[in-house]
């Protein structure tokens, strides 16, 4: 996942996070810039160095609500929308019924999503 095609504001949780646990720190210099903390800075390596890159749809996400239940509980990010797990479960329910000439972007993997109002779920 490229995180250059999502608007920047999307990290404004995991920014204000990092900040609010002393995980980057700002320069005191002409030009305030900002930058890892020493101790996140080595943890960052030992983590990148000992394990495979992580995918950002493998990520369980707290602070984020459901696209289509709109309850804050745990999501994945699933093409640029987070869901919980029950309604991930029922996408690949409706998914499974729609013919594959209707899904002519591809796999599932690849689809884009988007809201349906009435279908009541996120649509290709």
């Amino acid at each position: 996942m490229n995180p250059s095609r999502r608007p920047i504001e999307t990290f404004d949780p995991l920014l204000r996070d990092l900040v609010g646990w002393g995980l980057v720190v700002r320069s005191d210099s002409a030009k305030p810039i900002w930058r890892l903390a020493d101790a996140a800075q080595r943890r960052l390596n030992e983590l990148v160095l000992s394990s495979a890159p992580v995918d950002a749809e493998s990520v369980v996400y707290f602070h984020h609500r459901c696209a289509l239940c709109r309850e804050q509980k745990p999501t994945r990010l699933r093409q640029s929308h987070y869901l919980c797990e029950s309604c991930l479960a029922r996408q690949a329910d409706i998914h499974d019924d729609v013919p594959a000439e209707e899904t002519s972007r591809g796999s599932r993997k690849y689809m884009r999503l988007h809201w349906s109002r009435d279908k009541g779920s996120i649509a290709s």
